[in-house]
């Protein structure tokens, strides 16, 4: 009897370390963002989804970090027309503040 209770408990265990894994995968960006300079531009990431929020116009896709440097995002977006838009920033998080920076040096600070 013992040696079954051992068993499930080990068992127990091991499944709540594999819960707790799975759980701990979100990323820091994950939650929806609003820019600071327009309350009406959002963004919205999810596990490796990404949506970006302009009033009424509207981009879905994916992000992913740079191989070489995980402070750069890379956004693969797409509109409600199907035109395709690939978006490099550098990013730096600190608490629930995301500034972002285009290739192009412009900065856009959005808040959690």
């Amino acid at each position: 009897m013992k040696s079954k209770t051992r068993k499930i408990a080990l068992l127990l265990m091991n499944l709540l370390a594999v819960l707790a894994l799975l759980c701990s995968c979100g990323s820091e960006l994950d939650g929806t963002w609003t820019s600071r300079a327009d309350k009406k531009t959002k963004i919205k990431f999810s596990g490796d989804k990404v949506k970006v929020s302009y009033g009424s116009f509207k981009l879905n896709g994916t992000y992913e970090e740079d191989e070489e440097d995980n402070s750069v995002i890379i956004l693969n977006l797409t509109d409600d027309d199907g035109n395709l838009y690939r978006i490099t920033a550098v990013i730096a998080l600190e608490e629930d503040t995301l500034t972002m920076t285009n290739s192009r040096g412009s900065t856009e600070v959005f808040e959690r």
